[in-house]
């Protein structure tokens, strides 16, 4: 990044630095007129990528969204999404504003989740992991879950996702056992926990969800065999094998690459 800049800088005041090398009287008004035209160059070019890194931090959802929290739906007409200072999701509708960092919302009557953070994807038939987009959208069909990328790319994929905090979003049918209870959960489903053994449980498609405490585990098992264990952190394979599922979204090759 330095040598471009380098570079740029030295294109930028060459106008003026090679006459002021043979003196101050040969700056010529073609001169001054270069050095102002490549000064507002710079100046647009920096307006346009902090305009850019501004855009790409935030969403405008213009449909109805909903999402399930401590058990209860909650409903917006108009949503907006922004990053604070830290980089954190803040979701805003009318005079209503809320840190929503991991928080699934959903698109109402579209069958449709919107990514406000970014999720590592973990297949449950493959080791491999990809990171999502912040922004990404998840469309349910007929045949599964495609993922929807902010370039508009789309991929099917499967397994579930997570933010690498304390939200799973399973992306086909799971069976999650909470002490004595075991409820089953449709794809776009969430688990969201929380300190103290407390955890949000959303099966897709009911009008609210479940806030439940637990004791000692929090497991998922998919149809295959594979699972995991949400209050540890670690995702078992049908073939024995396991993993801690702690990866950072930086080390890892976005969907798409």
């Amino acid at each position: 990044l330095l040598k471009p800049l380098i570079w740029l800088a030295n294109l930028l005041f060459a106008p003026i630095i090679k006459p002021l090398r043979k003196g101050a009287d040969q700056i010529t008004r073609r001169d001054w007129c270069l050095f102002g035209m490549m000064l507002m160059a710079v100046a647009l070019l920096i307006g346009t990528v902090n305009l850019s890194v501004w855009l790409k931090g935030r969403y405008h959802a213009e449909e109805a969204l909903y999402t399930v929290s401590m058990g209860f739906r909650e409903c917006w007409e108009d949503g907006k999404f922004s990053l604070d200072e830290d980089g954190n999701s803040v979701f805003s509708s009318g005079d209503y504003t809320i840190q929503a960092e991991g928080q699934p919302y959903y698109y109402e009557d579209q069958d449709q989740m919107l990514l406000n953070t970014p999720y590592i994807w973990y297949p449950v038939n493959d080791t491999y992991a990809r990171a999502l987009e912040r922004y990404s959208i998840l469309k349910l069909s007929s045949d599964g879950v495609t993922a929807v990328l902010p370039n508009g790319t789309e991929q099917k994929i499967s397994g579930y996702l997570y933010d690498n905090r304390d939200t799973y979003i399973f992306l086909e049918t799971v069976y999650v056992t909470c002490g004595e209870e075991t409820l089953r959960l449709p794809p776009l489903s969430f688990v969201k926990t929380y300190q103290g053994g407390k955890a949000d449980i959303y099966p897709y498609g009911r009008e609210e969800g479940y806030f439940l405490s637990y004791e000692d585990s929090l497991d998922a098992e998919f149809e295959n065999g594979a699972g995991v264990c949400m209050s540890g952190d670690i995702m078992y394979y049908a073939n024995g094998m396991s993993r801690l599922i702690q990866d950072s979204v930086e080390d890892l090759k976005m969907l798409g690459e």
